[in-house]
């Protein structure tokens, strides 16, 4: 009978990654729920390199695994590209180049209140809707890249000769005045101002909201199965000073089909033995690939990540795979390279490992392809994303809570709990936290009302809160009692108090790892006496964050043995997909748990190299648990099958 099953579930595994493969290469419309895009970006474009030596490069393109390229332009040697590669069976992308409203001196510089501007816009945007409308089998285009703003330059930027934010002209002083009912002041209000400060920053995230919808507005008037797309960075995720760039990613994704990202640097320009400085960057983007999923989930919207930016011979040649294994354990579903892995640059450029194992990492997560578009990656915590708190905790020379509270605390929440999921405080009002059995909260001193209502609902039904302090005041920076009677207890009374339910971690000093606990309605809050994004300092904090979860009755849906290993979770219909990471550079073992799962597991599979693993069906921690044993090669993953 096993067998039979056996044969079964992999007839079903081939048919579905064939089905998938002909989505990608027949040459009727993309099925763009199945079509996993692995994108190949040439900057150099067109005209850079005679047509039979970019027909030869797209061919090597699609041998490495690549099922779309981005080949931009309309003219005679871009057309004899594009169509060289749906010869292939490849999607073509617009992604960057073509689709800049604040990124080419073209645009019309005219106020977004302007009652011309959109008349404006559509001009501008005319002959790029023709070039999209152009291509059979387009998979997406790109509405604009690394948005950027700056609150305290003037609206003309002198560089670059264009409007980039609100121009404080006579048509924004009329719709701030008509929208908040005072005047557009001329910078930044201060923290004592702080319902000004709101509104300041509102105004400005809804100029460049309005942009992106009426250019997606536009582009899908005649054309509505075109995709459109951002590409953000981490200073589009409460990445830097308030003053500087504040961005408001649920606004600004609402518009959008896709989304994609990239972070700075990654491997680029990085010797292969600089480890912690790639290791750092790899931390900030599973941070940022968190805050796209978060926006994605809440407009139910995919995510794409750029996996490498170079091709330096002193890279180490598993780069691609490792970024490439990170990004679809975060629940990216496409992936993009730049095309400086090309063969056709000069040979100190080209490192010819990185471009062959890039190919070998294609091809196989091209085979499960359609199986991850389906897959949502799922946690059972979240960690709260506070505007309130960037707006009032941001000094001058500071970067932004996404680098000194966010990041530590993530990155420690993914070692301690396997997955953790971001929240907005306004997600959290809309009641959305329902959804999860705990809320984090790292460094947090200010909470708005509305999502303070919305967690004193959540644990009274029975969540779990953690925090390492007493939120005390609200978005008008006013005292607020609504945390401190869910916690029982404010922070100046912790100093006199004895803790409760005091739990040491090994190796920790006597006095870092005091621990309150309590109940509240049917729910528990724990309230550390350490901060959180104290994480890279003290190492061993994830052993705290797991018992105490744990001993919440929250507990993990994968969780690895070892803090090298990442046991990402993704569900499925009928099945929920373990992607292992290996994020050291030597060989690693690690044992995968799996608690309280959905139905009782009868199959483990890699589902890539076909390996059937040996598991166990036992009890662990009070709860029915799945465990197995994972071995993975250095900065490499693996992609486990779970199946009733």
């Amino acid at each position: 009978m096993k067998n039979v099953l056996s044969s079964i579930l992999r007839a079903t595994l081939v048919a579905s990654a064939l089905a998938g493969a002909i989505c990608a290469h027949a040459q009727e419309p993309l099925q763009q729920d199945d079509f996993f895009p692995i994108v190949f970006y040439s900057y150099r474009g067109p005209g850079t390199l005679d047509t039979p030596a970019w027909l030869k490069l797209i061919d090597d393109v699609h041998e490495h695994g690549w099922n779309t390229v981005n080949v931009f332009g309309g003219g005679k040697q871009a057309k004899a590209i594009q169509a060289h590669a749906q010869e292939r069976g490849m999607a073509i992308s617009a992604f960057c180049r073509t689709l800049h409203p604040f990124k080419s001196g073209q645009v019309p510089k005219i106020c977004v209140h302007s009652p011309d501007y959109e008349a404006a816009l559509h001009k501008f945007l005319e002959p790029r809707r023709a070039e999209y409308e152009s291509l059979p089998r387009f998979w997406v285009g790109t509405v604009i890249d690394e948005p950027y703003v700056d609150n305290r330059v003037s609206h003309l930027d002198p560089a670059h000769g264009h409007i980039c934010f609100p121009c404080h002209c006579e048509h924004c002083q009329r719709e701030f005045k008509a929208r908040y009912g005072v005047g557009l002041p001329e910078k930044m209000p201060p923290i004592k101002q702080p319902a000004l400060r709101r509104q300041y920053v509102e105004f400005y995230n809804d100029y460049w909201a309005k942009v992106w919808k009426l250019s997606c507005q536009y582009m899908k008037e005649n054309n509505p199965d075109v995709l459109m797309a951002n590409t953000y960075t981490e200073a589009n995720c409460l990445g830097r000073h308030v003053d500087y760039v504040f961005s408001d990613l649920l606004k600004w994704a609402e518009p959008l089909d896709w989304m994609a990202a990239d972070i700075y640097p990654y491997y680029s320009g990085r010797h292969e033995n600089d480890v912690e400085a790639i290791e750092g960057a790899m931390k900030r983007s599973r941070l940022l690939m968190a805050f796209l999923r978060c926006a994605g989930q809440h407009y139910d919207i995919p995510f794409a990540w750029w996996v490498g930016c170079t091709s330096s011979p002193q890279e180490t040649p598993k780069g691609i795979r490792h970024m490439s294994y990170t990004a679809i354990g975060q629940g990216a579903q496409g992936l993009i390279g730049w095309g400086a892995y090309s063969p056709q640059r000069p040979m100190w450029e080209y490192n010819p490992e990185l471009w062959e194992d890039g190919g070998r990492t294609f091809r196989d997560i091209g085979k499960i392809g359609p199986l991850l578009r389906q897959l949502k990656k799922t946690s059972r915590i979240a960690l709260l994303a506070s505007e309130t708190e960037s707006l009032f905790a941001t000094p001058q020379q500071y970067v932004g809570p996404f680098y000194y509270d966010l990041l530590p605390a993530y990155d420690a929440l993914l070692t301690a709990f396997g997955n953790a999921d971001l929240i907005y405080e306004r997600q959290i009002a809309a009641g959305k936290l329902r959804r999860y059995d705990a809320l984090v909260m790292a460094n947090i001193r200010h909470v708005a009302d509305a999502a303070a209502k919305g967690i004193d609902e959540f644990v009274s039904a029975g969540g779990v809160l953690i925090s390492d302090t007493v939120p005390e005041l609200n978005e008008d920076n006013k005292p607020s009692e609504a945390l401190t009677r869910i916690f029982g207890r404010t922070e100046a009374a912790l100093s006199n108090q004895s803790p409760l339910g005091r739990r040491l971690t090994r190796g920790a000093p006597d006095a870092f790892p005091s621990v309150f606990t309590s109940e509240y309605g049917k729910g528990k809050t724990v309230l550390c006496r350490f901060r959180i994004g104290s994480f890279y300092k003290v190492p061993a904090l994830w052993e705290l964050l797991r018992s105490s979860l744990q001993d919440a009755g929250v507990h993990p849906l994968a969780v690895s043995s070892n803090p090298d290993i990442e046991s990402n979770y993704l569900a499925g219909k009928d099945c929920f997909v373990i992607i292992s990471v290996n994020r050291s550079r030597e060989d690693k073992a690690t044992e995968i748990t799996c608690y309280k799962p959905r139905f009782t597991p009868r199959y483990v599979r890699d589902l890539i190299s076909g390996e059937d693993l040996k598991f166990a069906w036992t009890k662990q921690n009070g709860q029915r648990a799945l465990s197995f044993a994972v071995d993975l090669e250095g900065i490499s993953g693996r992609v486990i099958g779970v199946y009733p």
